[in-house]
């Protein structure tokens, strides 16, 4: 999939190259609109990052929501636990990619470090969000994941489905 993407032309110069051809505009006024808009987008970065504009905290709007709440009532302990061998088990599940399956190779190499570090017991957040997960589907109970970042990847850790680079196959982890 990669390899077809950078094969191509971007949009951009797709509709640039349109543009001209077509005489509704010459290289250089598209050069100057680009300009301006690369100016216009740098300007408002700088906007961003100055400290006068830093949003300052109202404790007030944050402490009226939690009126009524009992932090007594909220703090008790409950055990959320999983033993160790399911946990494991669930890990060989999820991230050992099939042989003949050919994800991204930083998918690829995500799924075999966290294996890694599972066996060395350290568990970043993403490895224990995907065992949580994992864990609870074994255990019979819906999880339902939505948002682009599930199969797109725009959070390349949240991956329920990765795909094979090759033949652009899906592979559903949680199935």
């Amino acid at each position: 999939m990669y390899k077809e993407i950078r094969s191509r032309k971007s949009l951009y110069h797709l509709y640039k190259d349109e543009l001209i051809n077509n005489g509704d505009v010459t290289e250089e006024e598209v050069n100057d609109m680009y300009k301006k808009l690369i100016d216009e987008y740098e300007k408002e970065e700088k906007k961003a990052f100055d400290n006068s504009l830093i949003y300052k905290k109202d404790s007030e709007y944050v402490n009226h929501l939690w009126r009524g709440y009992d932090p007594t009532v909220m703090s008790l302990s409950r055990y959320t636990g999983v033993e160790r061998d399911i946990t494991d088990k669930v890990a060989n599940i999820l991230f050992n990619i099939p042989q003949d399956f050919n994800p991204h190779r930083l998918v690829k190499n995500d799924y075999e470090k966290r294996l890694k570090n599972i066996s060395n017991n350290v568990l970043d957040w993403a490895t224990a969000e995907a065992l949580a997960y994992g864990t609870l589907i074994r255990d019979n109970y819906r999880v339902r994941l939505s948002g682009q970042d599930v199969k797109r990847g725009t959070f390349s850790h949240r991956h329920a489905c990765i795909w094979d680079q090759t033949s652009g196959n899906e592979l559903c982890l949680y199935r």
